[in-house]
């Protein structure tokens, strides 16, 4: 099982538990964590991730010390090529 899946089931199963023993509070905080996750994990589709829309300086620093050696004119260099990947990626408003 995904490990959210089980942290949210599990977060369902302790406010369910805290309800049964006549407490209130606690398994309605439970329940809007469960839900606040679990609305957090469909934002985002499966085979997709939340990547910055300006180049990341950690992946500057992957390219330019990589083995072709790119130096300083890396982030001049790669930006573009990132922004048209991340554009790809945004639906288009037509």
């Amino acid at each position: 099982m995904d490990i959210k899946k089980d942290f949210i089931q599990r977060l369902r199963g302790r406010a369910e538990f805290c309800r049964d023993r006549g407490e209130v509070k606690t398994p309605e905080l439970l329940e809007q964590a469960a839900q606040l996750l679990e609305e957090k994990a469909q934002a985002v589709p499966e085979g997709f991730v939340l990547v910055s829309k300006e180049i990341p300086d950690s992946v500057v620093d992957r390219l330019r010390y990589s083995s072709y050696h790119w130096g300083d004119g890396t982030r001049d260099y790669f930006t573009p090529v990132y922004q048209m990947i991340i554009e790809a990626q945004e639906p288009a408003n037509d």
